[in-house]
């Protein structure tokens, strides 16, 4: 499976709130969420708290996501975005800064 995929059934699951492949997410993206948003913060502790609610609120909105729109990933990053927006006040667009041929 490419790194960026999930099958139709663990999407499913996900929209189910199905937890195990919610974990396997969370342990194959959080590294790269986190290493984004020290970046962006500076601040190793803030940066907890803030990936904590990235993952937070893409459980709660995971009935949201659109596969044909976007890579599990990218919509993580946009989850991610938000939660920064809404911790510095200020637009965070890393979505249009991550994508390829940016």
């Amino acid at each position: 499976m490419s790194p960026d995929l999930y099958s139709t059934q663990q999407l499913q699951q996900l929209i189910r709130k199905d937890e195990k492949p919610f974990h396997g997410l969370y342990d194959r993206y959080a590294g790269a969420l986190y290493g984004i948003i020290c970046r962006e913060v500076g601040d190793r502790s803030v940066a907890d708290e803030l990936l904590q609610q990235t993952f937070v609120q893409a459980w709660q909105q995971f009935g949201q996501y659109e596969q044909e729109r976007d890579n599990i990933f990218m919509w993580l990053i946009r989850q991610c975005c938000t939660v920064l927006q809404q911790h510095t006040g200020s637009s965070v667009d890393l979505a249009a800064r991550l994508a390829p041929g940016a």
